[in-house]
C-alpha cells in the first residue's frame, strides 16, 4: 500500500513542488473498485485513488524561513482547507459526507468529504471581509459599525433553515 501511495508520489511531483498530503480516497485491487483497507487483501494489481496536494516549494522554503527566524521550528506544513476538519469534523460525519466551509475574514476555504476521505478541497477570494465592506457600502457606515451589526445580526442557516 505504502509503494503504491509513494508511486503516486513521484509520477506528479515537479522539482519545484512540495508534496504536503498524499490522501488516500480509496484503492482498487484486481478491478474491484471501492475498498478502502486493502491490508490483507489477497490479488496481483493495487491501484490507489489519491487526492494530492502539493505547495511551492519555493513558498514552504519561506515559510520555514520566516518562522525559524523568530526562533521557532516548523514540524510540517498542512493545507490550509484540511487544517479546520481535524477540530470540528468526526469521522461518523466525513463518513455520511460533509463540506466544510471556514469563511475567514479573506478567503472562504472549502473541504468535501464522502465516504471519509477528501474528495475536494478550494479556497475563495470571496470571505467576511468583502461582506463587511458591502454592508459599509450599502448602509453608507464605517467599516468597524458594519463588523459589528455583521456580527451582531448575521447568521447562517443548516440543515432545516435552523439558525446558528
Amino acid at each position: 500500500m505504502e509503494r503504491v501511495i509513494e508511486t503516486a508520489r513521484a509520477q506528479l511531483i515537479t522539482d519545484d513542488q512540495r508534496v504536503l498530503h498524499i490522501l488516500p480516497q480509496g484503492f482498487i485491487i484486481e478491478g474491484q473498485e471501492g475498498v478502502r483497507e486493502p491490508i490483507a487483501m489477497s490479488g496481483e494489481r493495487l491501484e490507489a485513488r489519491v487526492h494530492v496536494v502539493t505547495a511551492a516549494l519555493s513558498a514552504a522554503q519561506n515559510i520555514d524561513k520566516c518562522v525559524r527566524r523568530c526562533g521557532l521550528a516548523v514540524d510540517d506544513l498542512i493545507l490550509e482547507q484540511l487544517a479546520p476538519s481535524y477540530a470540528v469534523l468526526d469521522d461518523d460525519e466525513k463518513e455520511l459526507g460533509v463540506c466544510l466551509v471556514d469563511i475567514g475574514g479573506g478567503t472562504t476555504d472549502i473541504a468535501i468529504f464522502i465516504e471519509g476521505a477528501i474528495r475536494h478541497t478550494a479556497g475563495l477570494p470571496v470571505a467576511g471581509d468583502q461582506v463587511t465592506n458591502d454592508i459599509a457600502g450599502a448602509l453608507r457606515t464605517p467599516t468597524q459599525a458594519a463588523e459589528e451589526l455583521k456580527k451582531k445580526f448575521g447568521y447562517a442557516l443548516v440543515g432545516n433553515g435552523a439558525r446558528r
